[in-house]
């Protein structure tokens, strides 16, 4: 989970506009406003706090013994394994999906443009 977290963090950093701060006091107050904020989201997504969500979503989606063989894997050398390796799995997916996605938008764009353009015009326009 801390993993995970991590990412996302880094990833709506990444996302957020970058600011120049004037003087040396508005870039410590950035900082320490990020550090707030990032104290929040961490607690808001503590286990505890979203464990009873993941408990019932699980519970709904699975049989118990689908369940049971899960944790059986993640228990197995090969399922810590997969359990290790999640956070740099995610960042190299993420990694992928923004390329691709930076790739689409030009096209996004021009069907969004064209889409508009065809539209047919209403009396009040």
């Amino acid at each position: 989970m801390d993993g995970a977290f991590q990412q996302i963090v880094k990833m709506q950093e990444q996302m957020e506009p970058s600011k120049k701060s004037d003087s040396r006091a508005e870039g410590e107050t950035e900082k320490n406003d990020r550090g707030d904020s990032g104290r929040k989201r961490k607690k808001l997504f503590a286990w505890e706090t979203i464990k009873p969500s993941f408990i019932q979503i699980y519970s709904e989606v699975f049989t118990e013994e689908e369940l049971q063989g899960m944790i059986d894997f993640f228990k197995s050398p090969v399922g810590q394994k997969w359990i290790a390796k999640q956070p740099q799995l995610q960042a190299a997916t993420m990694q992928k999906m923004q390329a691709i996605m930076m790739q689409a938008q030009p096209r996004i764009k021009e069907a969004a443009k064209k889409a508009s353009e065809d539209k047919p015009k209403t009396k009040s326009e």
